[in-house]
């Protein structure tokens, strides 16, 4: 990537010299900040929880503060009584649980809506404690502190796996991370369209009109933008796919995990399953959140310094590159988009587009652009977008013949080859290796 010295200037100028363009560049720039942060961080929290989750009951009672003051015979006598008793237990349940069909008729939402009556139904309770009382009496005799590591050892012994709490957290953590940033660019718009209205920027009565406009879902946020002026979001950020990372938030903040009817009605997952996440799936959410608030930001940027959209499309240009060479397609996509709307030159513009085709690629493949890209006109482009066409269409013979006639006439560079992820594949293939050479 080369640097346009003066287009640098200019851009530096442009935001210093507005204290709405100050506050706006740093807050774009924020967006990507902590959501790039804890998408780095899910790997570690996934590896901590696993560790955890495969940790020895035995280790992880020796490693409680229990353990203090117990020698090794005092652990080992605890932990085998709590082994016959966990043994005691599971035979009582398996002695009441036989009515095979009734158990095959349950369903998980019927499970979730009233788990005590169900075990009511299917296990005669009082026969139960009958069978598992004498189990404790062993456990009598046990002193304060050998209960308390007898607790933590059945903890790991018939544990609740940490892995997916962890990721549920990080999930409910970056896609909460959304409405309180809507919520202060309703604010700013409202002050800065009646600052008569208010004492100051910090009146309360601005705060609690900007949270009732913004309480809600996605839909009404969008609402709030647009009742401000701010037009074009649809088209700069997925509000449908907003709105479903909203409704599995809901579900994880305030049905602890368990998908309810309405949920269920809005997403098609099944009622009275759990919902569960993988890593994945936890930084394709990360990803889509931070494309969705650098978008926000942009569109109010612009709504607010309407001279500054060749700006933030310039600016767009490195972190989509930077999220297509880590993999991170949808961030990619998102901020492709907005590269693309904002531009000023055409040529930002196609890069744009490019950009975004190779983002769905990555995660659709490349049929999936096949059609737009078969479409796009690059008659009154460079040439490196007809070389881009041909190279976004599978048409390598004849995109590095006119790669190599590029290179010649410096209209790009041995450095380009590397830095562009257009030329990723070509170069992973060992197709790019007698130009580099060259």
């Amino acid at each position: 990537m080369n640097l346009d010295l003066d287009a640098l200037a200019a851009a530096a100028n442009a935001i210093a010299g507005s204290a709405v363009s100050w506050e706006m560049a740093v807050r774009i720039g924020q967006s990507l900040e902590i959501t790039d942060a804890l998408w780095e961080l899910v790997p570690v929290v996934a590896a901590a929880g696993e560790r955890v989750d495969d940790r020895p009951a035995a280790q992880a009672a020796d490693l409680s503060p229990a353990a203090a003051g117990l020698d090794d015979s005092a652990r080992a006598r605890v932990r085998a009584l709590g082994d016959a008793f966990t043994a005691v237990l599971d035979e009582a349940v398996t002695a009441q649980l036989t009515d095979e069909d009734a158990l095959a008729s349950l369903t998980p939402a019927e499970v979730m809506a009233d788990p005590f009556g169900t075990v009511g139904a299917l296990i005669d309770l009082p026969a139960y404690m009958q069978q598992a009382l004498p189990a404790t009496a062993e456990l009598a005799s046990l002193s304060s502190r050998e209960m308390l590591y007898l607790a933590a050892y059945l903890r790991q012994a018939l544990p609740t796996p940490r892995t997916p709490l962890l990721l549920r957290a990080l999930f409910a953590t970056a896609t909460g991370m959304v409405e309180p940033l809507v919520t202060r660019l309703v604010r700013e718009l409202m002050y800065r369209a009646a600052p008569q209205t208010y004492l100051s920027a910090a009146d309360p009565r601005l705060d609690e009109q900007a949270r009732a406009a913004c309480f809600g879902p996605p839909a009404k946020w969008r609402a709030a933008l647009e009742a401000q002026g701010v037009s074009g979001t649809g088209d700069l950020v997925d509000w449908a796919a907003l709105g479903r990372l909203w409704q599995d938030r809901n579900v994880i903040a305030h049905r602890g995990s368990v998908v309810d009817a309405r949920h269920s009605a809005l997403t098609g997952a099944e009622a009275g399953t759990v919902l569960l996440l993988a890593p994945q799936e936890v930084q394709a959410a990360i990803d889509q959140v931070g494309a969705a608030r650098y978008a926000l930001v942009a569109g109010v940027w612009a709504h607010l310094e309407p001279s500054v959209g060749g700006v933030i499309a310039e600016g767009s240009g490195l972190p989509v590159w930077q999220s297509l060479r880590a993999g991170r397609w949808r961030q990619a996509e998102g901020l492709a988009r907005i590269q693309t709307a904002f531009a000023a030159d055409p040529q930002v513009a196609a890069t744009g587009r490019v950009n975004r085709w190779l983002a769905i690629e990555i995660g659709h493949g490349p049929e999936a652009v096949r059609d737009e890209v078969s479409q796009w006109d690059t008659g009154g482009l460079p040439a490196t977008f007809q070389m881009a066409r041909h190279l976004l269409l599978r048409e390598d013979d004849a995109g590095i013949a006119m790669l190599r006639q590029l290179l010649a006439s410096r209209t790009l560079t041995k450095a380009d080859l590397s830095e562009w992820p257009l030329f990723a594949r070509l170069s992973a293939a060992g197709r790019l290796a007698e130009l580099i050479s060259e």
